[in-house]
């Protein structure tokens, strides 16, 4: 058996148990129907992307200060 479907096993069996469990149902649809009304949202977050990488090759491209 893979890991890969060593996961799926997992999350599968994971998946079972939570939809047996009547809190987790009530739960989920309580989120549901937060949801459908507008009240839970998902955050928008106006802050830029974080970029390390790209940052220091992107100036050192732009001022021709770039190094094979």
């Amino acid at each position: 058996m893979t890991l890969q479907d060593r996961v799926l096993e997992v999350l599968r069996q994971e998946g079972d148990e939570r939809n047996s469990d009547p809190e987790f149902r009530n739960l989920s649809q309580f989120y549901e129907d937060m949801r459908r009304l507008g009240i839970a949202i998902k955050k928008q977050y106006t802050l830029p992307q974080l970029d390390t990488i790209g940052h220091s090759l992107i100036t050192a491209t732009d001022t021709g200060d770039a190094k094979p």
